[in-house]
């Protein structure tokens, strides 16, 4: 007698083993994907915070004075060319990545300090503006709220 085909054993046990498999090597690929989408993420907040250390390099009328901050948009950096393209994705969540540099002066250190301020990790309480400066009618205040003489 010829046999031509495999056992209910058979089939139900290679079923299993891909199963163990499957439950093996789901959790290391998902981890994988998420470190990878994480440093993605935060070279692309170091390139942020680059292009508005670039800009205020150029524009140093930008920069704060002590006990003061500065915000720079995203959507700023880009319409001054400091960063290419349209929007910036967040890696993380696929949407668009939307915050701004905050550059505050360290008298400490006698250095500016640039902080990335995401929008999506933050309270309703602070939001980015395109540019605050200090030759400008408006100032931040402590809570993070813009004044703006008229």
């Amino acid at each position: 007698m010829k046999k031509n085909g495999f056992t209910l054993i058979e089939l139900l046990a290679t079923i299993i083993v891909l199963g163990v498999i499957s439950l093996i090597a789901f959790p290391l690929i998902s981890d994988t994907i998420s470190d990878q989408k994480n440093k993605l993420y935060k070279r692309q907040v170091a390139t942020i915070v680059d292009a508005a250390k670039s800009l205020t390099a150029k524009n140093t009328d930008l920069l704060p004075e002590i006990n003061e901050q500065t915000q720079i948009s995203i959507d700023y950096l880009l319409k001054n060319g400091m960063i290419e393209g349209t929007d910036i994705t967040n890696p993380k969540t696929s949407t668009k990545l939307d915050g701004c540099v905050e550059i505050r002066y360290n008298s400490s250190y006698n250095q500016y300090i640039y902080t990335f301020v995401n929008k999506e990790e933050i309270n309703n309480n602070h939001f980015c503006i395109e540019a605050i400066n200090r030759k400008s009618s408006c100032t931040l205040t402590t809570m993070g709220r813009v004044n703006c003489a008229n």
